[in-house]
């Protein structure tokens, strides 16, 4: 659920950065932060809503269904460490999908 979602990352700045860990393409990132003027809160909101849709028919995404486990895992390659584990107890999440860094 989107709001569920989003309550759970309000407090990640790094909306941008997010999104690409969660798969979604520089260029939907950048439409958002075009539409959103910038405001963090907005962008993160709509960057959360194009990763929920998984819309095959715009390409929007790289990798698959989304879960919490991507989310989490996303979180975690972006630095958001104790806010990921925030979400691993809150929701009772177990073994993240993969250990790998963001790319720089």
């Amino acid at each position: 659920d989107l709001n569920d979602v989003c309550k759970a990352v309000s407090d990640c700045v790094e909306w941008n950065g997010l999104g690409l860990e969660l798969g979604l393409k520089n260029s939907i990132l950048q439409e958002i932060e075009i539409d959103k003027r910038g405001k963090n809160s907005h962008c993160r909101r709509d960057m959360i809503a194009a990763w929920l849709r998984n819309s095959k028919k715009d390409k929007v995404m790289k990798e698959g269904v989304p879960t919490w486990k991507q989310l989490i895992q996303a979180l975690k390659n972006i630095g958001e460490i104790s806010l990921s584990e925030e979400i691993m107890k809150q929701r009772k999440v177990l073994n993240p999908v993969r250990t790998t860094k963001r790319k720089s």
